[in-house]
């Protein structure tokens, strides 16, 4: 069975996302964490990131680990579905290096689109819910932007949906 993630970037946290150390960065890491055990003992074999900075890119670190450090989970599949060849250009450093590790291990890297176009990020939110079973969202509950269309579109598809609230962590 297969799984992709949704979520917002940093900028759209509703806490501040730079400190590693506080209090809800620390909540949000010990959520991301249990997500992802929950995931693999749900079952689910196969899994599907976005890249975009942020709960992506986060989420997709915890899976390789999961992945790399434990044979429980060393049949677990990696994809990293990008939805044009320069999407961490801009990227800052933290944010490239957990991409970097991503598609260093990643078991299939899919590239959406041969360059950038105002669609493309669309196009890669429906490519993961079209290939999944389940989506997990952990998102702002702002009705608004990439994240939230992906909810929207996997619910008209009729996929199951686990939303994750930024806010309360649960």
């Amino acid at each position: 069975m297969t799984f992709c993630i949704t979520g917002n970037r940093p900028e759209k946290f509703p806490f501040y996302y730079g400190d590693a150390a506080s209090i809800e960065m620390t909540a949000y890491f010990v959520c991301i964490r249990s997500l992802a055990d929950e995931m693999l003992d749900r079952g689910f074999d196969k899994f599907i990131t976005g890249m975009a900075r942020g709960v992506d890119l986060d989420f997709g670190v915890e899976m390789i680990k999961r992945k790399m450090l434990s044979r429980r989970y060393a049949g677990l599949s990696v994809e990293a579905a990008i939805p044009y060849p320069d999407q961490a250009a801009r990227y800052d450093r933290e944010s490239k290096k957990k991409y970097n590790f991503i598609l260093d291990h990643a078991d299939r890297v899919t590239y959406i689109a041969n360059e950038y176009s105002k669609d493309c990020y669309l196009v890669r939110d429906r490519y993961m819910v079209d290939k999944s079973d389940l989506v997990l969202a952990i998102w702002n509950e702002q009705k608004d932007g990439g994240t939230y269309y992906t909810i929207r579109y996997a619910e008209e598809k009729g996929k199951e949906l686990k939303l994750v609230s930024l806010k309360t962590m649960r």
